[in-house]
């Protein structure tokens, strides 16, 4: 269940640092010639949707808040919706949903989310191809989202690889090459552990970048998805190793992660109506070990 619990958690953080920069993002372009305070800024409450439904697990995990202001401090407890009205469809019928009675381990500093704004069928577990639809109304607003669940990602291989770019740094990457598929993004998690004598067992760190899509103009047999992570000690007496899962998504969310982590101040979210947020299937391959060198 970890693999399934850290897709989540990556997301979430994500997304919540995405709100941040959609509703600081006004702000920030309105310094650069005046002033203003909050009255003299537009802003329109909206509600905020995160939701990742894994291949194998139950569907769980489905956030919903709403918007801050843009000068005002977001607190993640105080923003969240336990009386948002939530109706999820599985192809076409409607499932029952409950607040979730456990709050995922978000693990991000900062970050301080109410239990009770989120939502779970604890009765449905996610599979593939599977379409789900969902409603979420609160305050007179309403928003809606769809997502197909990806199967898991055929992978060709993996390999570690390091890169010396023309400024002389070198950079390593874990890259998985897979076989693509229509209406699918796909990312490779990279779990690096740098073992040492005074620490023969450490903690992995974990990376992501972000989700690639194939580009329809150029289709090809096989793709390259690669995540940037730590070169680790030098020293004869450490030891690095590296472990890779490649993930498929539902196509939206490549548009998503993109945006988020090339700084764009317009995030792609795939939420419609008076909202924002990310609501899309994934599907996580084997963990594999990858042997460097």
């Amino acid at each position: 269940m970890a693999q399934f619990n850290y897709v989540h958690n990556l997301t979430m953080r994500l997304l919540l640092f995405a709100v941040l920069v959609s509703l600081f993002a006004a702000v920030g372009f309105s310094s650069c010639t005046t002033v203003l305070d909050e009255a003299e800024l537009s802003y329109q409450e909206q509600i905020v949707l995160s939701a990742v439904l894994t291949v194998g697990d139950t569907v769980r995990n489905i956030h919903v808040m709403r918007s801050a202001p843009p000068l005002g401090r977001i607190d993640y407890a105080q923003h969240g919706l336990p009386d948002a009205k939530v109706t999820l469809l599985l192809d076409g019928s409607p499932v029952a949903t409950r607040r979730q009675t456990v709050l995922p381990a978000i693990g991000a500093q900062g970050l301080n989310p109410d239990k009770r704004t989120f939502f779970e069928a604890p009765s449905v577990i996610v599979r593939t191809g599977q379409r789900y639809d969902i409603i979420v109304e609160w305050s007179g607003k309403r928003i809606t989202a769809s997502t197909v669940i990806p199967a898991a990602p055929t992978v060709v291989g993996y390999q570690v690889m390091d890169v010396l770019t023309n400024s002389g740094n070198l950079w390593r990457y874990l890259q998985a090459v897979v076989r693509p598929r229509n209406g699918e993004a796909y990312s490779v998690f990279a779990e690096s552990f740098f073992i040492t004598p005074r620490n023969p067992n450490p903690s992995p760190s974990f990376a992501e970048d972000p989700a690639a899509v194939q580009n329809p103009l150029a289709p090809a047999d096989t793709m390259q998805v690669r995540s940037l992570v730590s070169l680790g000690s030098s020293s004869p007496q450490d030891t690095t190793r590296y472990f890779a899962r490649a993930v498929a998504y539902d196509a939206p969310f490549a548009a998503y992660s993109q945006s988020l982590r090339n700084g764009s101040t317009f995030v792609r979210w795939n939420v419609q109506g008076d909202g924002i947020g990310i609501f899309v299937g994934a599907a996580v391959g084997e963990r594999r070990a990858v042997p460097y060198r």
